[in-house]
């Protein structure tokens, strides 16, 4: 059993014609006790990855470790996110091999859908 547990939750936000993506990260420490605090700085790897519906091998566009307030930013400008793509974002501790996951696609009215949780 992981000595920490992940937890991960996306905020997607509509800048104009552009996305910016933020993933807040909490960490359950030890696992298993109920006490949860925000990420540390570097302590979880958090993913962005191209969906491909298992047609063609899925893209990592980038990752990023966890800033001071537990948090992980993938900007536009950097991605070039589209709408009516979907989007994995998946969070990695980087000690205790603990994983969550989040499948989401961005709209063209500036919202955004979680499609469904999962464990990568």
């Amino acid at each position: 059993m992981p000595q920490a547990n992940v937890t991960l939750n996306v905020q997607a936000e509509a800048v104009g014609i552009a996305w910016d993506i933020v993933a807040t990260v909490r960490v359950e420490d030890p696992a298993g006790s109920g006490n949860w605090r925000l990420a540390q700085g570097g302590e979880v790897l958090v993913k962005c990855i191209e969906y491909h519906w298992g047609i063609l091998p899925d893209k990592l566009l980038t990752e990023v470790n966890t800033s001071a307030q537990g948090k992980a930013f993938f900007m536009y400008s950097i991605l070039q996110l589209s709408t009516d793509e979907i989007y994995l974002i998946e969070a990695h501790h980087n000690t205790s091999g603990s994983t969550d996951g989040l499948k989401i696609r961005l709209n063209d009215d500036g919202t955004f859908d979680i499609l469904e949780a999962y464990k990568p």
